[in-house]
């Protein structure tokens, strides 16, 4: 209330002359409208000092993308991602890479939207797939079968992932390391039957493909989200377009990810009943 009455005895004092007083009550109204609002990005993050204090301690190290694909943590995205919020950055190594985003939703809406697979395919949703579907165990389960498939730039390809999630690495931090890891099934899948059968021909298996998602909670409403993939696409994706097709699409699957996780932050949910990494049913 202070400040109320602070700024009331300020027009008072610039009202005479009345000409000065109308120009000066106009000047304050537009450098109330034109002010800068709050930095966009950090309203629901920590600072950049803290999320990364809080990443050093957390022994990210122990991630798959680490103890099973032998990647070291990627410390410089970790950086660059604390200081600009929800914007992703990539980094590649040959056929591995890696893109990471800070975001301003809670990890439970970007846990949802990553075991949602039904729903990545969906209108409106800027994951580059064209088709999703769980096609065996239980959508948003522990462990399941997943078919995919995408087409761009006249390039098509599609794969079926076996899905499960690092229990262990849940328990073993207390619940600060949400992990969700993926292998190419492709090779184990009759073609014949639904709903492979309904992919054009002209469209190749996935040659291989492994990886993981890890989420890290950063503050209720904050949630590091990093995006490991090894893949190797064959057929005619080689030279010079398969770098420029492969970061690409990282960045687009991370960042529609953390968009459909948005919509689980503002509505209730109606999908499937998700667990946590440990099994454990998640409200």
């Amino acid at each position: 209330m202070a400040s109320s009455d602070h700024r009331a005895e300020l027009c008072v004092a610039w009202r005479v002359p009345l000409r000065r007083g109308a120009l000066l009550g106009v000047v304050c109204l537009l450098v109330a409208v034109l002010a800068p609002p709050a930095a966009a990005g950090q309203a629901g993050c920590p600072s950049p000092e803290k999320m990364r204090a809080q990443l050093s301690g957390l022994g990210l190290e122990r991630a798959a993308r680490t103890v099973k694909f032998e990647m070291p943590p990627p410390t410089e995205l970790y950086e660059k991602a604390c200081k600009q919020i929800g914007k992703p950055f990539n980094v590649r190594d040959g056929d591995k890479g890696s893109s990471v985003i800070v975001a301003e939703v809670p990890v439970a809406a970007v846990w949802k939207a990553l075991n949602d697979e039904n729903r990545h395919a969906e209108e409106g949703s800027t994951i580059p797939v064209k088709y999703s579907e769980v096609i065996d165990g239980t959508p948003g389960g522990e462990s399941r079968l997943i078919f995919q498939w995408a087409k761009k730039f006249g390039l098509g390809r599609w794969w079926v992932s076996h899905v499960w999630m690092s229990r262990e690495l849940y328990e073993g931090s207390q619940g600060r390391l949400w992990e969700l890891q993926w292998e190419n099934k492709s090779d184990e899948v009759d073609r014949d039957v639904p709903p492979m059968n309904s992919v054009s021909s002209d469209l190749e298996p996935v040659k291989f493909s492994e990886g993981a998602w890890l989420l890290v909670p950063l503050a209720e409403s904050c949630t590091l989200v990093e995006y490991f993939n090894w893949s190797d696409p064959g057929g005619g994706v080689v030279g010079f377009t398969q770098p420029m097709i492969f970061s690409k699409g990282l960045r687009q699957t991370i960042s529609g990810m953390v968009e459909l996780a948005e919509e689980y932050r503002v509505s209730a949910n109606t999908g499937p009943v998700f667990k946590l990494p440990d099994g454990t049913p998640l409200d």
